[in-house]
């Protein structure tokens, strides 16, 4: 399984790849969502971690966006990573396409379930 995540913070991409058993898929970085689109476009991934707040001229909801709009990526299951969880951030992420929206900060274990439970699906 390809999974791209998308996090400008160094240790919280150390510590996604060490949650998701980097053995086991195929894991993509980018720092932020102009390299992310890339990425995407470039590798098809099945699944997308998306920080929302990444510097550039994009952010995370727009790239989700791209990804779901786009007939080639648009397979890939997206998961929003935010340190905002009011019900009306989910809401937002729900509408731009999201399949899931995680918290930060979060449990290790619980992202591994959730990308499990996604690729299940």
């Amino acid at each position: 399984m390809k999974i791209l995540i998308v996090e400008d913070h160094a240790d919280l991409r150390r510590l996604m790849k060490l949650a998701l058993g980097g053995e086991h898929h195929t894991l993509i970085e980018a720092t932020d969502a102009v390299a992310g689109w890339q990425a995407a476009q470039l590798h098809r991934p099945d699944v997308a971690l998306l920080d929302i707040m990444v510097p550039g001229p994009l952010d995370g909801l727009e790239l989700c966006r791209h990804i779901k709009d786009d007939p080639r990526t648009r397979h890939a299951k997206v998961v929003l990573v935010s340190g905002r969880g009011h019900r009306n951030d989910v809401l937002i992420g729900q509408a731009a396409g999201a399949d899931d929206y995680l918290v930060k900060p979060f449990s290790p274990k619980r992202l591994a379930e959730i990308v499990s439970e996604l690729m299940a699906a």
